[in-house]
C-alpha cells in the first residue's frame, strides 16, 4: 500500500485537514509530526504544510516546546537544498516563521542551548538565517529571547556552526559577539562562501579534536591507525586538511605530513562508509559483503591473538556457487573469484542491532550511524563493536558439502587496535561456552581494501621526524648544492657508450647531466619517449662514476640505489632492464613476495637468499621475546579458561542452589549476578584485553626481529628493487641499510605519502620519472579526488606537485627536463595528443619506417556506430557497477582475429584496450568462442576475480593469444597494434572515466603502429561534462580533419587492393571469412589443384591447412580403376566382387573392404553342429541322472528289508520273554544279528516296545522288594560276584593287560550308592570259556553295580550279565538297566 494512501486514510489526520479535531495533548503532538515525517520526500513535506496545516502546526509546537525533538528533526528535513529556491522557498519560509511564532518555542531553544542539551544547534541557525532577510521582527530581535539564542549560537562550536556562524553575524548585526569571540581560521576562511542548504553547512569541517568520538585528536601521531567504533558510528565528517595544510598548524612540514595522514586514512574509512551504505541499501537479499551471525569456534593466541569465526556465505553467492559441481565450488572458493571473498588482510566490522535509545526521535541519525533506508518498518540500523583484519582464511571443503547455500568460511581475525581489542573480550564476557559455537555478533561486514596496503605507509609517516629532502620537497626551494656520491662530473667525462646512448636526443643527454648536479631529479616523459631507458641509463651512469672515480672523491662506499615502482611487474621489468644493459645480477635484490616476482628474478628475492644468522645480542634478544611471548599465552589461557567457565551462567546451577535460600527472589538473584559480573569478571576481561594486546606487541616485535636479520642480506646488495608499498612495509630494515639515492619510476601514477614514506632520513638523491598528464594515482574515495572538485586532491603525486609549482605569481619553478622526442610511434598515431596535451612533441626519425598495419586501409581510425551499452549484470553480484557494449565486443574480437588473418600479424602484436572491467571479461570470453585465447596481466586479473569475472578458459592449446587489458592497468605498457573498445554508447550522455583527459592521453598513446578506435562520437562529444565535451570535440575535428572518423572498418586485400566496408558483424563471415576478399584465390594447392577458398592471406600457411577434394583418377591394389579425393591418400574402391572361402562357397563384397570376411554358410553350418552337440550332451546329462536315482531307490528298499526283519526278531524275542527267556539277552542277540550295524536306528524304531517291557521288569522288581526287604543284607552273594570292601583292591585288568572298566568302583559313599552297600561287578568270563563269535567281537568291560535290598528266596540264585549284553545298553546311553540288577535312582524307587 502506497504510503501516502495509508496517511490520508488516517482518521486523525482527515479530521485535523477538515478542520473537524484539534490537537490537544501531547499524544496528539507527537502523532501529528510522526504523519509529517512520513512524507516520501521533502518537496511532498513541504506541499503538505499549507496553509490550513500551520494553525495546527502552532498549536501543536506550544504543546511540545519542552520535547525539541520531533520539531527539530522535521526542521531539519525543511533544510534541504531543494527546498532553499524556487516555488518551496517561500513556503519553506512561511513554516519556519510559523515555528518562530509558536508560543513558548523559542525560549526552549534558548534553555537547550544554554543547558548544552540542544542535539542540533545548526537546525535553529539556519531557520534564522531564512527568517532574518525576509522578517523584519526576526531580523530585529523583537521576540525577547531570539537575541539571546542568536547570541549563544554564535559560541557554538557544534557541526555546521562554522559556516552558519559568520551569516548570523551579518545579518544580526544588532547583536554584538562575546567579547574576546574570534572567528576559527577555517571559519573565517569560508565566511565568504555561505552555504546553500543546511546539509551544505553541516558539512563544513571544524577543527581536529572537537568531534564526539575517541579517535579525533588534534596531534595527527596520536590518531590509530585502525579505526574505532565509535569514530565510524559518528555522523560528523572528519577533519581533512585542504591542500595547503592544516590551518591549524604553524611549522609546514608537520602540516603536509598531517594533511597526508588524515587523507590517507579517510581514503579508507570513506570508501569503507561508502561499501557499506550501499550494501545496506541494496537489502537483506542482496547482502554481498555482510555476513550473518559469525560464530567463534575458538580464541587463539599464536602466532598473534585472533579469534577463528565461522562465516556463513551471502545467499546471493551462496545462490552462484549452488549451481556449480563440487569441485568447481572448491575452485572458485581456494582458486578463483572466491579468493576475494575475506581475503587475507581486509578489512572486517562487526557489527550489531542500534539500540533503541539510540533511534530516539531526534533531529540526529541514530548512533548506529548507518541504515539501510527500506520501509520505515523495515529499517536496518547498524552500530560497529569492533574493527578487525583478516589473519588467516580457512576455506571450506566444499567436496564434502552437500547442500552449498549452507556453505562456510573460517576465518581468522585479529583486533590491532586497543579500543577493537577492549570491545572483543568485553564481547567474550556472557557468551554461552556450553554451546558448540556461540554466536559472537548479529553481523561481520567485509571490506575491499586491504588493510595492510595503508598500515606501513600510515605508520611510516607519523614516525618521520621530518620529510626528506626538505627544502624542496616542503618548503618548494630549488635543490641547493650538495655533494653527491657521483656529482661533480660532466656527461663528457663518462666513457663513449654512456654518451652514444643519448647523443641522438638532445634531452636525454640533459636528463643524465641533471642526475650529475641535482639532488632532486625531475623527468617527465610523455608516451613514447623513453622513461625506462633513460632510467637505465642514469643508473649505470652512477655505477660507472664510481668505479673511475669513487676512491678520488673519498667515496670508498658503493651507492646504494632503491629502484621504486608501484607494480611489480614494472619493478621487475626495470630490474631486468638493467640485467640487459649489464648490471651484474649479483648486485640487485629484490624485495618482496617471491610468489609475486619474474621468474627471472626469483633467485634475486631476498627470501630466497641464504639467512644471516642472529648476532649473540639478537639472539639473546629473541629468546627474551619469545620467552615473555609464551608466558603471556599461558596466562591468557588461564583467564580465557575463567571466563568461559564463569561466563554466560554467572556460576554454576550448583552453586545458585547452594544460596537461594539466602536470596529473596530471582530479582535479588539477578541483581546479585550483575553485580558479580561488573565486578569480578570484568577485572578478568579487562585483564585479557591488556595481555592480548601486549601478545599482538611481542609478535610485532618478533617479526621485525627475523626482518632484521635480512638487513644484513640487503646491505651486500647494490640496487634494491621493490614497490612502494613494499618499501613502507620494510621501512625499518631500509632505514638500516640507509639507501643513497631513490628513483621512482612512473612517479606520476604514485600518491605522494606511498613515496615519502619509502623515502630514508638518509636519502641524498631522489630522482622522479614520470608524466602527470597520464593516469593520477588511485584514490578509493571519490570524494578526495581532484575531479571531485572538493580541495583535497588526493590524487595529485609528489611529482606532479613538484612539477607545476611556479606557476603561481612569487614562486619560483623547481628546475625539471621534459622529454620532447617519442619513438614509439608512427607518426600518425601520435597526432592526437601532440594536438591535445603535447605540442612540443616530435618524431623521431625511425618511426618513419616503422611497418604499416597489413590489411586496414589506414593506420588510425575511430569506427562510429549508435548501438546502447548496457550495465554488467556480473559484475554486480559483488558490488561491480561496469558497463558493456556487445557490439562492440563482437567488432574487436572479430577485428583482431581479421588482423591475426593477415601476414606479418603476430598474436603478440595485437592489444585490445577498454575502460571497463565488465567489457574486458566478455571480450574474454568473446575471444575464447572465435578459438583466440586472451592473456590478462595481473592487476586485472586481480580485479576481475573481485568481482567474479573471471569464469572459464582463457583459451586453448594451439591457439593463437592477443592481449587484453583495462586502460588504468596498461599504462606505461605498449603494442603494435591498438583495438580500443571505448563502450559508453546512451542517451544520457553519460561517458564516466573518458572525460578524464588524463585517462584518454593513456588511451591513444599505446599503439605503435596503428589504433582503431570503436565508440558512438555523437555520445562522446554530446556528453554532460564540459570535460569531456571539449576533450572529445577537438579528438572529433582532428579524427574529420584526418579521414579517420568513418562508420565502417576499410579492410584491404592485400592480393587484389581492393577495399571492402566491414560495418555490421556479418559482414566479417560474409565479405572477410579467411582474410582476403570476395574474389577466388588463385593460387594452387602443393597437390597443383587450385586453391577452392576465396581470397586470403598467408597462403603457404592457409594452402598446407586446406584439404584438396579434387577428384583423381586411381588403381586401387587389386587393380581396378577408381576416382578418389586429392586429398586422401588410401584408395577407396567401390566395386562389387566374388570370392571363395576355404570350404569352397562364393562369397561377394565391395572391394574396398577386402577378403578377409568369413563366410557366412560355413558360420551356419558350424553353428548347426554347435546346436547338435549340445542337445546330446543335454541328453546324456539326463540319462546319467535318472541311473543315480534308481541306484539310491534300490538302496533305500534294501534298508527297509532290513529293518522289517529286525522288527521280526525283537517280536519273537518278545514272545520267548513270556516264555521266561530274558528280553534283554534276546533284544542284545537281535541287535548284534547283522555285527552290529544298524542297531541304533532297530532300536530307536522300537522304542515304544522296549519301554512296555522295562516297565513290566519295574514292577515284578517292586514286588520282589516288599516280599523280601528285611532279608537283603543276608542275602548270599553270588559265587561271580566280588565284595567291594573299603580296603581298595586292585583294579581288574583286560585280557591284554589294561585296566578295565568299572561303573561305580569309587571307595566313597555317594548318594547314589550309600555307605556299606554291597556292590557287584560283574566281569567277562573266563577266556577258557567258549563265547559265540558276536560276542567275542566286541569285548566290555567290566560293571559295577549296587544291589539293591532283594527280597527273594535264597533259592533264587543272581543273574550273571554278559558283557555282551552291557555293551548294548552303553550304547543306548547309559547300562543302567539290566535284566537281574536295575540302578537305584535317589527315591529309591525308580527304575530305569
Amino acid at each position: 500500500m502506497n504510503r501516502d494512501n495509508s496517511i490520508r486514510r488516517s482518521s486523525f489526520w482527515d479530521k485535523l485537514k477538515r478542520g473537524e479535531a484539534e490537537v490537544r495533548n501531547p499524544v496528539d503532538a507527537r502523532q501529528l509530526f510522526t504523519q509529517l515525517l512520513k512524507r516520501g520526500s521533502p518537496e511532498q513535506l513541504a506541499l503538505t504544510c499549507d496553509e490550513a496545516l500551520l494553525p495546527v502546526l502552532s498549536t501543536a509546537l506550544g504543546i511540545t516546546a519542552n520535547s525539541l525533538g520531533p520539531p527539530l528533526e522535521l526542521l531539519a528535513a525543511l533544510g534541504a537544498e531543494q527546498l532553499s529556491h524556487g516555488a518551496y522557498a517561500s513556503r519553506v519560509l512561511r513554516i519556519f516563521h510559523t515555528f518562530w511564532e509558536a508560543p513558548g518555542f523559542m525560549q526552549s531553544i534558548e534553555k537547550a542551548l544554554v543547558s548544552n542539551t540542544l542535539r542540533d544547534p545548526a537546525v535553529v541557525a539556519w531557520m534564522l538565517i531564512k527568517l532574518a532577510p525576509e522578517v523584519e521582527a526576526v531580523r530585529q530581535c523583537k521576540d525577547p529571547w531570539t537575541a539571546k539564542v542568536v547570541e549563544l549560537l554564535h559560541c557554538s562550536t557544534a557541526v555546521g556552526m562554522s559556516s552558519l556562524a559568520p551569516q548570523l553575524a551579518t545579518l544580526f548585526s544588532i547583536v554584538a559577539l562575546p567579547s574576546g569571540a574570534t572567528l576559527a581560521p577555517s571559519q573565517a576562511a569560508q565566511a565568504d562562501a555561505f552555504p546553500e542548504s543546511l546539509q551544505a553547512a553541516k558539512s563544513a569541517m571544524r577543527p581536529p579534536g572537537v568531534r564526539d568520538h575517541d579517535n579525533d585528536p588534534a596531534d595527527y601521531r596520536s590518531i590509530s591507525i585502525l579505526p574505532t567504533p565509535a569514530e565510524l558510528n559518528c555522523q560528523e565528517p572528519p577533519y581533512l586538511p585542504p591542500v595547503g595544510g592544516s590551518d591549524f598548524i604553524a611549522d609546514r612540514e608537520a602540516a603536509q605530513l598531517d594533511r597526508l595522514v588524515r587523507l590517507m586514512r579517510e581514503d579508507l574509512l570513506g570508501s569503507l562508509r561508502e561499501e557499506l551504505a550501499e550494501e545496506l541499501a541494496a537489502g537483506a537479499s542482496s547482502f554481498r559483503r555482510l555476513y550473518r551471525n559469525p560464530q567463534l569456534l575458538e580464541i587463539c593466541f599464536e602466532p598473534q591473538p585472533y579469534v577463528l569465526l565461522s562465516v556463513p556465505v551471502p545467499s546471493r553467492l551462496a545462490a552462484r556457487v549452488s549451481k556449480m559441481k563440487a569441485r568447481e565450488a572448491s575452485d572458485f572458493f581456494h582458486h578463483g573469484p572466491g579468493r576475494r571473498v575475506l581475503a587475507k588482510e581486509a578489512l572486517v566490522l562487526l557489527m550489531e542491532h542500534a539500540s533503541s535509545s539510540s533511534s530516539s526521535s531526534s533531529s540526529e541519525t541514530p548512533s548506529g550511524g548507518i541504515h539501510a533506508q527500506g520501509t520505515e518498518k523495515k529499517r536496518l540500523q547498524l552500530q560497529t563493536l569492533a574493527f578487525g583484519v583478516v589473519v588467516m582464511r580457512k576455506g571450506k571443503d566444499w567436496d564434502m558439502v552437500d547442500n552449498l547455500e549452507s556453505g562456510k568460511l573460517q576465518v581468522g581475525v585479529s583486533f590491532p587496535g586497543e579500543t577493537s581489542m577492549a570491545a572483543i573480550t568485553q564481547r567474550l564476557v556472557g557468551l554461552r561456552y556450553d554451546t558448540f559455537a556461540p554466536t559472537l555478533c548479529p553481523f561481520l561486514f567485509s571490506a575491499s581494501a586491504s588493510y595492510f596496503t595503508y598500515e606501513p605507509v600510515l605508520l611510516s609517516l607519523q614516525r618521520m621526524s621530518g620529510i626528506p629532502l626538505r627544502e624542496t620537497l616542503a618548503h618548494m626551494e630549488p635543490p641547493g648544492p650538495k655533494e653527491l656520491p657521483h656529482g661533480g662530473r660532466a656527461l663528457a667525462d663518462f666513457s663513449e657508450e654512456i654518451q652514444a646512448a643519448v647523443q641522438s636526443d638532445s634531452t636525454q643527454s640533459a636528463v643524465l647531466q641533471m642526475v650529475l648536479t641535482s639532488k632532486v631529479v625531475l623527468i617527465q616523459g610523455p608516451p613514447g619517449t623513453g622513461k625506462t631507458y633513460i632510467g637505465v641509463q642514469m643508473v649505470k651512469a652512477i655505477l660507472e662514476a664510481h668505479s673511475r672515480w669513487g676512491e678520488i672523491s673519498g667515496q670508498s662506499a658503493v651507492p646504494k640505489i632503491m629502484c621504486l615502482s608501484f607494480t611489480n611487474h614494472a619493478t621487475d621489468s626495470f630490474l631486468e632492464s638493467l640485467m640487459d644493459v649489464g648490471v651484474p645480477e649479483s648486485k640487485i635484490i629484490r624485495l618482496g613476495s617471491s610468489s609475486k616476482i619474474s621468474a627471472r628474478l626469483k633467485s634475486r628475492c631476498l627470501w630466497e637468499l641464504p639467512e644471516a644468522r642472529f648476532s649473540k645480542s639478537e639472539t639473546y634478544c629473541y629468546a627474551v621475546l619469545k620467552n615473555e611471548q609464551e608466558e603471556l599465552t599461558k596466562r591468557a589461557g588461564r583467564l580465557l579458561r575463567k571466563l568461559k567457565a564463569f561466563s554466560g551462567l554467572g556460576v554454576s546451577p550448583a552453586w545458585w542452589a547452594e544460596i537461594s535460600d539466602f536470596l529473596a527472589d530471582e530479582e535479588e538473584r539477578r541483581a546479585l549476578k550483575n553485580q558479580w559480573n561488573s565486578e569480578w569478571l570484568q577485572m578478568l576481561r579487562k585483564q585479557l584485553a591488556e595481555v592480548m594486546q601486549k601478545m599482538s606487541i611481542k609478535a610485532r616485535s618478533l617479526d621485525d626481529l627475523q626482518l632484521s636479520r635480512s638487513s644484513h642480506v640487503l646491505s651486500t646488495a647494490t640496487i634494491i628493487g621493490c614497490t612502494t608499498v613494499g618499501a613502507a612495509r620494510m621501512r625499518g630494515i631500509l632505514q638500516e641499510v640507509k639507501p643513497d639515492i631513490v628513483l621512482v619510476e612512473e612517479a606520476g601514477e604514485i600518491l605522494e605519502a606511498q613515496v615519502l614514506s619509502a623515502i630514508g632520513d638518509n636519502c641524498k638523491q631522489l630522482i622522479l620519472i614520470g608524466d602527470h598528464q597520464q593516469l593520477r594515482p588511485k584514490a578509493e574515495c571519490y570524494k578526495l579526488r581532484r575531479e571531485a572538485g572538493n580541495g583535497f586532491d588526493m590524487d595529485v603525486s609528489l611529482f606532479e606537485r613538484l612539477v607545476k609549482h611556479g606557476g603561481g605569481e612569487g614562486s619560483v619553478p623547481l628546475p625539471s627536463v621534459t622529454l620532447q622526442v617519442q619513438h614509439r610511434m608512427r607518426p600518425e598515431v601520435p597526432h592526437l595528443i601532440r594536438h591535445t596535451m603535447y605540442p612540443q612533441l616530435v618524431d623521431h626519425a625511425s618511426t618513419l619506417h616503422h611497418p604499416r598495419v597489413q590489411g586496414i586501409a589506414r593506420p588510425v581510425l575511430f569506427i562510429n556506430h549508435n548501438h546502447p551499452e548496457a550495465a554488467d549484470a556480473d559484475a554486480a553480484v559483488l558490488g561491480g557497477k561496469s558497463k558493456v557494449n556487445m557490439h562492440e565486443v563482437q567488432m574487436v574480437c572479430r577485428t583482431a582475429k581479421y588482423l591475426l588473418q593477415q601476414s606479418g600479424c603476430s598474436p603478440a602484436s595485437i592489444t585490445i584496450l577498454t575502460p571497463y572491467l565488465g567489457q574486458l571479461a566478455e571480450i574474454r570470453k568473446a575471444l575464447v568462442e572465435l578459438r583466440v585465447g586472451a592473456e590478462l596481466n595481473d592487476m586485472d586479473v586481480k580485479e576481475l576475480q573481485s568481482l567474479n569475472l573471471m569464469d572459464g578458459p582463457a583459451g586453448g592449446e594451439g591457439w593463437a593469444t592477443v592481449r587484453a587489458a583495462t586502460v588504468d592497468n596498461f599504462q606505461g605498457e605498449e603494442s603494435d597494434i591498438v583495438l580500443i573498445s571505448t563502450v559508453r554508447s546512451n542517451p544520457q550522455g553519460d561517458i564516466g572515466f573518458l572525460s578524464s583527459a588524463e585517462r584518454v592521453n593513456v588511451l591513444l598513446s599505446r599503439a605503435r603502429n596503428g589504433m582503431y578506435l570503436f565508440g558512438n562520437m555523437d555520445c562522446l562529444t554530446n556528453c554532460r561534462s564540459a570535460r569531456g565535451r571539449d576533450l572529445w570535440g577537438r579528438l572529433a575535428k582532428l579524427l574529420r580533419a584526418k579521414g579517420q572518423l568513418l562508420d565502417f572498418l576499410p579492410a584491404v586485400c592485400e592480393r587484389h587492393k581492393s577495399v571492402t566496408a566491414l560495418k555490421e558483424l556479418a559482414d566479417f563471415d560474409r565479405v572477410v571469412k579467411h582474410g582476403g576478399c570476395t574474389l577466388p584465390c588463385g593460387e594452387d594447392l602443393p597437390c597443383g589443384h587450385p586453391c577452392p577458398l576465396l581470397c586470403h592471406p598467408k597462403a603457404a600457411v592457409v594452402h598446407a591447412q586446406v584439404k584438396c577434394a579434387l577428384l583423381v583418377p586411381d588403381v586401387c591394389d587389386y587393380g581396378h580403376q577408381v576416382q578418389r579425393k586429392c586429398c586422401e591418400v588410401k584408395v577407396k574402391c567401390t566395386k562389387v566382387v566374388q570370392w571363395k572361402c576355404v570350404a569352397g562357397h562364393t562369397m561377394s563384397g565391395r572391394c574396398h573392404q577386402g577378403r578377409s570376411a568369413p563366410c557366412k554358410t560355413c558360420e551356419h553350418l558350424a553353428a548347426d553342429e554347435n546346436a547338435a552337440s549340445a542337445v546330446e550332451e543335454q541328453r546324456q546329462e539326463r540319462v546319467q541322472a535318472e541311473e543315480a536315482a534308481l541306484a539310491e531307490s534300490q538302496s533305500q528298499l534294501q534298508a527297509e528289508e532290513r529293518n522289517q526283519g529286525d522288527l521280526l526278531e525283537i517280536k519273537e524275542a518278545s514272545s520267548h520273554h513270556l516264555d521266561g527267556t530274558s528280553p534283554t539277552v534276546a533284544i542284545a542277540a537281535a541287535t548284534n544279528h547283522d555285527g552290529g550295524e544298524g542297531s541304533d536306528e532297530v532300536l530307536e524304531e522300537n522304542a515304544g516296545s522296549q519301554a512296555q517291557l522295562q516297565a513290566e521288569e519295574c514292577n515284578q522288581v517292586d514286588a520282589i522288594k516288599r516280599e523280601g526287604a528285611e532279608d537283603n543284607k543276608q542275602y548270599p552273594l553270588p559265587a561271580t560276584a566280588t565284595h567291594l570292601s573299603s580296603q581298595p583292591q586292585e583294579a581288574p585288568t583286560s585280557d591284554n593287560g589294561t585296566p578295565s572298566l568299572q561303573r561305580g568302583s569309587d571307595s566313597s559313599p555317594t548318594e547314589e550308592q550309600p555307605a556299606g552297600t554291597p556292590q557287584l561287578a560283574f566281569h567277562q568270563p573266563s577266556p577258557a570259556t567258549p563265547q559265540p563269535a558276536a560276542q567275542q567281537s566286541s569285548p566290555g568291560a567290566p560293571l559295577s553295580v549296587p544291589v539293591s535290598p532283594l527280597l527273594s528266596s535264597p533259592s533264587q540264585a543272581p543273574l550273571a550279565v554278559a558283557p555282551d549284553v552291557v555293551k548294548v545298553d552303553v550304547q543306548l546311553g547309559e547300562a543302567e538297566l539290566l535284566h537281574a540288577g536295575h540302578v537305584q535312582s535317589k527315591g529309591g524307587t525308580a527304575c530305569r
